[in-house]
């Protein structure tokens, strides 16, 4: 899942959709329309592609200059939202998805977030409460055991990173498997 619109994590969703990702995008117009329809027909298109064996990457945009980017003002204007309201819903929605998705998809183990807003919604919106790294994917978002008092979240495998973080082929890493462990001490 993605709410960055950095240009790494642009190249890093190009580079998952080469690699055999469907990618989802999360429609912004039609999300501030009607929400809830939104985030049904992402989980749904996500779920699919569980189904059919492929893994799914939702998101928000592919960087900077993406269109979605640069009409997100007029497009939360057209909905009546100010900026932060619109950016505050965009990030419960993508929330709201991965949640779903996991609900409806109990062997869906491991997951990946980029976008540090993006993390932080996710990783709330989860109850996760506490991470242990188990793993060094990439410097500043390595994979991580998930702490939760909700058995469904609790060993869940996470990664949560800011946009600009890992190299072109992070979702694919996170997916495939892992670089290099965690060194263990004591």
């Amino acid at each position: 899942m993605s709410g960055s619109c950095s240009p790494v994590t642009a190249r890093q969703i190009a580079r998952a959709e080469a690699a055999g990702f469907a990618t989802v995008r999360l429609q912004l117009a039609a999300l501030f329309a009607d929400a809830e329809a939104e985030i049904r027909r992402a989980v749904a298109a996500a779920g699919q592609a569980l189904a059919d064996g492929v893994s799914p990457l939702v998101y928000t945009a592919s960087g900077p200059d993406d269109p979605a980017v640069r009409a997100f003002d007029a497009t939360a204007a057209e909905a009546g939202l100010a900026r932060g309201e619109a950016a505050r819903r965009t990030g419960e929605a993508l929330a709201q998805v991965m949640r779903r998705l996991l609900d409806q998809t109990p062997g869906l183990r491991r997951i990946a977030v980029a976008g540090g807003d993006s993390s932080g919604e996710v990783a709330a919106s989860l109850g996760i409460e506490a991470l242990t790294v188990t793993a060094a994917l990439a410097p500043g978002a390595p994979l991580c055991r998930a702490w939760s008092s909700d058995a469904r979240r609790d060993g869940l495998e996470i990664v949560l990173k800011g946009g600009q973080m890992g190299g072109e082929d992070f979702f694919p890493v996170v997916r495939d498997g892992v670089l290099s462990p965690v060194p263990r001490f004591g």
